[in-house]
């Protein structure tokens, strides 16, 4: 059965959502949608639960959530990789502006294969997720494809994982002097720590 795209475009949103806030108690900001370039959204790395600390950690992400036949490709050459059927034209257009940040930038791969679209409740959903400024990441045999390894699988884990990849010299700026520079819709100011939930704001130069 084919499944509407915004369908799985918010399936996707929700899914990174609740897990990123609920499941590794980190912060996550939506970009809007007609703010929208090569970012769904960015994550708030913390650290704690109950005495939760900014670390100054910032991921910005991309988000896709699909199906066999659609996002997702298992090829028997790449066993340990799903592949990500964005299209070459996505990625050269999207490429420059995921290795123009400072911060790290990621693909999250939502699997809907198992999810019951019949009975919502019934949620099968895995994730992975990808360094996009990772070479290895692009598929040289189909450039249509991105590489997201398996074992990259979103558990908890990951929050050690993404701790990494934000290297350990975080603590040495601030979110407000966090800028996207980009002709199409920048600078993009990322705010304050304490109100970053309001403070990105699309800028015109």
């Amino acid at each position: 059965m084919r499944i509407d795209n915004r369908i799985l475009d918010n399936l996707g949103v929700q899914t990174v959502t609740g897990f990123i806030e609920n499941r590794i108690f980190c912060g996550w900001q939506d970009y809007f949608a007609k703010n929208d370039n090569a970012f769904d959204g960015m994550i708030i790395m913390r650290k704690g639960r109950s005495n939760v600390i900014e670390t100054g950690g910032v991921i910005f992400v991309q988000i896709k959530c699909g199906k066999t036949g659609g996002y997702k490709v298992l090829r028997n050459i790449d066993p340990d990789h799903i592949g990500v059927k964005v299209g070459s034209d996505y990625i050269e257009s999207h490429r420059e502006r995921w290795n123009k940040v400072e911060s790290p930038s990621i693909l999250i791969f939502i699997d809907a294969d198992n999810y019951n679209f019949d009975n919502p409740d019934n949620k099968a959903l895995d994730g992975y997720w990808v360094d996009l400024k990772d070479n290895a990441a692009y598929c040289q045999s189909n450039r249509n494809l991105i590489r997201v390894p398996k074992k990259n699988k979103l558990n908890l884990h990951t929050k050690s994982e993404f701790h990494k990849l934000c290297g350990d010299k975080v603590n040495e700026y601030k979110l407000d002097k966090l800028f996207i520079k980009n002709d199409d819709c920048l600078p993009i100011a990322l705010g304050s720590v304490e109100n970053y939930r309001e403070l990105i704001k699309l800028a015109h130069n």
